[in-house]
C-alpha cells in the first residue's frame, strides 16, 4: 500500500512540475515572428512561454529536432524537409499565407556567373531551393555562394562586395528602380509560403491546453492590429527597438485567424503548396504524420 502511495505521490509531482515548466517556443530573424513577442509586450502570452530568438531559420529548426525545444515557429517546407517516419512533432497551427516573390540581381546584364559572389541566406532552405529553380546545375557549380542575411547583404552588394544578392520582390523592384542592377534572367521565382507552429511529441500530449492558449494569444493580437491599426505599428516598432530588426516585410501578410486555421488544410491553397513542396523535396509525406487537429477540437 506504501509503495502504491509513492507511485501515485511521484506522478502527481511531475505532473505538476510539468504542467509547470516553461515551454521554450523557438523563433528566427522574421518578422512574422516578431508576433509571438507582440502577444508577450501586451500581456496575451501567459508565462507558461519563453521565447528562444535564433540569428537563422536554419539553426532554429535544427534546435527543435534536437529536442532542446518544445515548440517552433516555422514553414511548412521546413517541417516537410525535416520529416521522418520516427519524428513524431506535427504541425497544430497555420499562421501566415504568403506568395513570396524573389529574384537574383546581378550587376551586369547577361553576367556570366562562373566565380562570381551571390549573397544568399544559404541557411534558409526556401531560398536555397529557390534560387537552384533559377540557375542551371552547370553555372551553379561555379558560383560562390556567400551567405548572409538579406539586409547585411543588401550592404555588401552595394559597396561592391559581391556580384549579386538573392532578394524579396520590394528589395529587387528597389534595386532595378535605383539602376543598381539587372534582374538575371529576366526571372523570378514565385511559390506560395506557409508558416506554422510545430510542437514535440510530449508537448502536444502533456501541454494541449497550454497549446491552446497560445493560438488564443495569436488570434488576440491579430484582432488588436484590425481594430487598433496605428496603436499596433507603435507597439511594433518599440518591440523593433528592443529586440533589433527582423528580416522582411510581414505586416502586410495574411495572418491566419482561428477560423480560417478549421479548413484550411483542405484549401487550394494547402495542397498546391503542399504538393509542390513534395516535388521540390522529392518526397510523399503522409498529411496525418505531419498535422493534427487535436489542439483546434
Amino acid at each position: 500500500m506504501k509503495k502504491i502511495f509513492i507511485i501515485l505521490f511521484s506522478l502527481f509531482y511531475l505532473g505538476c512540475f510539468s504542467e509547470k515548466k516553461e515551454l521554450l517556443i523557438g523563433i528566427d530573424n522574421y518578422e512574422s515572428s516578431n508576433m509571438l513577442y507582440m502577444a508577450q509586450e501586451m500581456g496575451y502570452l501567459d508565462n507558461n512561454f519563453k521565447i528562444i530568438r535564433f540569428s537563422t531559420r536554419d539553426d532554429n529548426t535544427t534546435s527543435f529536432y534536437m529536442e532542446n525545444l518544445d515548440i517552433i515557429y516555422s514553414t511548412l517546407f521546413n517541417s516537410m524537409y525535416y520529416y521522418t517516419p520516427q519524428n513524431k512533432s506535427k504541425i497544430f497551427y497555420f499562421t501566415l499565407l504568403a506568395y513570396p516573390e524573389d529574384g537574383l540581381i546581378v550587376k551586369e546584364k547577361n553576367m556570366n556567373l562562373t566565380g562570381k559572389k551571390i549573397g544568399i541566406e544559404i541557411n534558409n532552405r526556401e531560398y536555397y531551393n529557390g534560387i537552384q529553380k533559377l540557375i542551371s546545375k552547370k553555372d551553379f557549380k561555379g558560383v560562390e555562394l556567400v551567405s548572409v542575411m538579406e539586409k547585411e547583404g543588401l550592404d555588401l552588394y552595394n559597396s561592391g562586395k559581391i556580384d549579386g544578392i538573392f532578394v524579396h520582390k520590394n528589395e529587387m523592384d528597389e534595386l532595378l528602380k535605383e539602376k543598381k542592377g539587372f534582374l538575371y534572367k529576366n526571372k523570378t521565382i514565385e511559390s506560395t509560403k506557409i508558416e506554422v507552429f510545430i510542437a514535440s511529441e510530449s508537448t502536444l500530449k502533456t501541454r494541449k491546453k497550454n497549446l491552446k492558449n497560445l493560438i488564443l494569444a495569436w488570434n488576440k493580437v491579430l484582432e488588436f492590429k484590425k481594430q487598433n491599426p496605428k496603436v499596433f505599428e507603435e507597439i511594433y516598432y518599440k518591440i523593433e527597438k528592443k529586440y533589433g530588426n527582423f528580416e522582411s516585410i510581414s505586416r502586410n501578410h495574411n495572418f491566419l485567424t482561428l477560423e480560417e486555421n478549421y479548413n484550411f488544410i483542405k484549401s487550394k491553397n494547402f495542397q498546391k503548396a503542399f504538393f509542390n513542396h513534395e516535388k521540390d523535396l522529392k518526397k510523399q509525406i503522409p498529411i496525418k504524420d505531419l498535422y493534427t487537429e487535436e489542439v483546434l477540437e
